[in-house]
């Protein structure tokens, strides 16, 4: 589970660095109806789940003909029995049953600003 967890923050984080980098210039935020908008300059972000599975939306404001998308459907913790630190679906152990997001009832209560 260790490593799915640090796997989600790997995400965030790398979500995270253009808006830190963006913070001089100011953030625009708004929250509604389970929807998420925080935009910058160079980067917008959508995040909703509407107590549904977190979907991720990104793209930069000058591209707007590409955009990214994350979903996490499921986590489930895995035994790295061969320790080579990726994920093997033949030879590593899920342990546990997968938790499905959609069946968590998600509440998204904003973000923390530090």
């Amino acid at each position: 589970m260790h490593t799915l967890i640090a796997l989600f923050a790997l995400v965030l984080l790398g979500l995270g660095v253009p808006l830190v980098a963006a913070q001089g210039s100011g953030i625009q935020y708004q929250h509604s109806a389970g929807i998420v908008t925080l935009e910058t300059e160079d980067l917008s972000l959508r995040i909703t789940g509407v107590n549904e599975v977190p979907h991720f939306h990104w793209w930069d404001r000058d591209s707007p003909t590409v955009d990214y998308h994350v979903m996490f459907v499921k986590f489930f913790e895995v035994d790295d029995t061969n320790s080579n630190g990726v994920y093997d679906i033949d030879t590593d152990v899920m342990v546990g049953p997968p938790l499905a997001l959609p069946t968590a009832d998600w509440e998204f209560s904003g973000f923390e600003l530090e």
